[in-house]
């Protein structure tokens, strides 16, 4: 715990092809983000 209370956002995203307003590219990016913290707080 370091006591931060931001928020976490994606700076860049993968492009993929048909999706306008890169809608599934951030849904990929958040899930692999909330991922790496499932990992993180498993690890403990």
């Amino acid at each position: 715990e370091v006591g931060y209370d931001g928020m976490v956002m994606p700076d860049h995203v993968p492009r993929i092809e048909g999706d306008e307003g890169a809608r599934q590219a951030f849904a990929f990016a958040f899930g692999y983000i909330q991922a790496a913290f499932q990992v993180v707080r498993a690890e403990g």
